[in-house]
């Protein structure tokens, strides 16, 4: 929304059906353009698939990868699949778009990359195990890209709220 109200354009990423009616929100409250890809950034082909299809549609200078999995649960009763999910979204997804979409924010000359970590990140938490040491990565991941690209156009920023309300 923020995006939306400063007249920037917006492509949205979510396996959230729902992901249309917010963009048709978008661009009605802020006349601005607001578009979406459905896809399940836990799995790699949906990524791939989602960053294939930005890259032939739009030029992109701003990447926000905000999209981020927890919750709180006895490691040794977690699933196997929970921990892929979790490890799938935070740290996969957040690498695998942004590789996909380098060559697209380079071509802007200047281009911008914000990183959603979180305050567990520096702090392990019992209970939340996976999710404090993907957000770990998240920031090493952030601060990497940040010194590798800084001569070439692109800033790489990590952000690291504190608790947030979430669907799960």
């Amino acid at each position: 929304e923020e995006l939306a109200a400063r007249n920037i354009p917006t492509v949205l990423v979510s396996s959230n059906h729902g992901i249309s009616e917010f963009c048709e929100q978008l661009c009605q409250t802020y006349q601005t353009d607001s578009e979406y890809v459905v896809a399940d950034l836990t799995r790699e082909e949906d990524i791939l698939s989602a960053a294939e299809e930005i890259n032939a549609k739009y030029e992109v200078f701003l990447l926000v990868n905000n999209a981020g999995l927890g919750g709180s649960q006895a490691f040794e009763n977690t699933e196997v699949e929970r921990i892929r999910r979790i490890i799938g979204l935070n740290v996969v997804a957040t690498s695998l778009l942004t590789r996909q979409l380098l060559p697209n924010l380079l071509r802007q000359g200047k281009s911008f990359v914000l990183n959603v970590s979180s305050m567990a990140a520096h702090t392990p938490i019992g209970y939340k195990m996976v999710y404090p040491a993907s957000k770990a990565f998240v920031n090493a991941f952030s601060f990497g890209l940040r010194a590798e690209f800084k001569n070439r156009g692109l800033s790489v920023s990590v952000v690291c709220p504190g608790a947030m309300a979430t669907s799960e």
